[in-house]
């Protein structure tokens, strides 16, 4: 791909060259070497999933607890791990 041709600087901390990498997270969001969204929505999409399925047995259950407060614990697990950062999103 083009990526290949670009000459990528060295950096050095105390004489050792840092590893360059096509991806890593930081603070919980995901960044590409292009930049690229679509690697974060998709890193949000599968928090989200693995944030729901960690609940799955708590929201099939548990009839003692009202909707409402499901839908509170929702809303406070899957979706903040969904939307996180979405502010920031171009």
């Amino acid at each position: 791909s083009k990526d290949k041709d670009v000459q990528v600087p060295t950096v050095t901390i105390d004489g050792l060259p840092l590893e360059v990498v096509d991806s890593f997270i930081c603070l919980g969001s995901k960044f590409t070497r292009d930049n690229s969204i679509e690697a974060e929505v998709s890193f949000r999409i599968s928090r989200a999933c693995a944030a729901f399925a960690n609940l799955k047995h708590f929201f099939c259950g548990h009839s003692y607890i009202s909707i409402v407060t499901k839908v509170q614990i929702f809303n406070a697990t899957v979706m903040a791990s969904l939307l996180y950062g979405c502010e920031s999103w171009p």
